[in-house]
């Protein structure tokens, strides 16, 4: 008999699965790279445009705060998809874990928001840096997780086309009851 599955085991799989599923999907990559990689990091950024001064260095502080910014406001919405989770017909197995999937998402925005207000009180900029650098890729992770099932970009591989034997659609449609009066036929 096969040991059942524990639920550490079961989130694990979860994630997984979700993180393989959009892979097929060009569009939902391009969605990803475009806007939530580059208008994103690009609208953080537009705050440090004041600062830059070619004749100085880079402000590294005023960086690291930006992409602290950027990562806690992704990191929230992508959380609130796994506190609100609603699971699809062929995830019927993670039922279960709607509480410690919610959980997960609570636990990362606390932990998001205490990692942020550590990294604001940094003296070391580089550290701050890589704080900054390493939230953003945990939350753009977390988002493309979160996001993998729930994402309007996401549409069926291949394509389902209805059937339209004899000119009538009997697919995903109802067929509707009644008759054709005469005025309307040949």
């Amino acid at each position: 008999m096969e040991k059942p599955k524990t639920e550490l085991q079961l989130i694990l799989e979860f994630l997984k699965s979700r993180f393989l599923f959009p892979l097929k999907s060009v569009a939902f990559k391009l969605y990803f790279i475009t806007i939530i990689v580059v208008v994103g990091l690009a609208s953080s950024s537009i705050g440090l445009l004041g600062s830059i001064d070619l004749s100085k260095n880079l402000d590294i502080n005023a960086i690291s705060l930006s992409l602290i910014g950027y990562s806690l406001v992704l990191l929230c919405s992508s959380a609130i998809e796994f506190i609100f989770i609603g699971f699809k017909e062929d995830e019927v197995l993670y039922q279960n874990l709607k509480n410690p999937i919610s959980m997960l998402g609570i636990s990362a925005i606390i932990f998001g928001i205490f990692l942020s207000i550590i990294a604001f009180y940094l003296v070391n900029v580089w550290f701050k840096l890589s704080i900054g650098i390493l939230m953003t890729i945990g939350v753009w992770l977390m988002w493309w997780i979160s996001n993998s099932r729930t994402l309007s970009v996401l549409s069926d591989y291949p394509p389902q086309v209805p059937d339209t034997t004899g000119g009538v659609v009997t697919g995903n449609t109802e067929q509707l009851q009644g008759t054709i009066t005469s005025e309307y036929t040949a």
